[in-house]
């Protein structure tokens, strides 16, 4: 098949399947906006955070690593993320990392150490590399050639979008409160219904050979990790 997207035993229903599909999408697309708005969210509070916690030994240092742990543990956990998306399956992955995302990211609205801080942000990236390496291999299941090609495209650009738009966002609520922006994470409460009720474990034959070029395999979690 060259376009659009592909059938497994339990889409047998073409018409199940046509009333789906753009839900389907869509679930896959917002997790995927997720990945760097973990990212652009925190980012204008920084001088704020820097400032709240001046007392503390290696503030500023400290302060930077907010933001440069999140990438980096996404980095590290998406080739992890592709082993658990082959053995436990994409939509357990998906959903499992998307509370995890949940809860990491709002922590900051109520920790009050940096050292929790800085901790909950390393578990975000592990959340948020997760989620893209789920959603990619999602989309390596589903759709095959033209349309594979354009989802991947909507997927990078949806994400563009979306750490641009939170950044600004975050801008102005840094303005009032550094701890504003890490409502931003509840965006995951929209997310998690779509995932639960549109997307599908994909079924794979476990004799199937993995085609080439194919991302629903174990190397889609370092082609993740190589986006950070």
């Amino acid at each position: 098949m060259k376009g659009g997207p592909v059938l497994n035993s339990s889409d047998s229903d073409p018409d199940a399947v046509t009333a789906r599909a753009p839900l389907r999408t869509l679930a896959i697309l917002s997790a995927s906006s997720l990945t760097l708005l973990a990212l652009g969210a925190v980012a204008p509070s920084l001088p704020a955070i820097e400032l709240a916690y001046a007392d503390w030994p290696d503030a500023a240092l400290l302060t930077r690593l907010v933001l440069t742990i999140t990438a980096l543990f996404m980095a590290f956990s998406a080739p992890l993320a592709g082993l658990l998306v082959d053995r436990i399956g994409r939509k357990p992955v998906l959903l499992s990392a998307l509370i995890l995302y949940l809860v990491s990211g709002t922590a900051g609205i109520w920790l009050e150490g940096l050292t929790e801080l800085l901790v909950s942000r390393a578990v975000l990236g592990i959340a948020s590399g997760m989620i893209l390496t789920a959603a990619t291999t999602l989309i390596g299941d589903y759709y095959r050639g033209a349309a594979r090609n354009r989802m991947a495209g909507a997927q990078i650009s949806v994400m563009i979008f979306a750490v641009a738009t939170g950044t600004t966002v975050a801008g102005f609520l840094a303005d009032t409160d550094w701890r504003l922006p890490f409502y931003l994470y509840l965006a995951g409460l929209i997310v998690l219904p779509l995932v639960v009720f549109c997307v599908r474990e994909p079924v794979r034959m476990k004799s199937a050979a993995p085609r080439r070029g194919d991302c629903s395999h174990r190397a889609t979690g370092f082609r993740c990790s190589g986006l950070f």
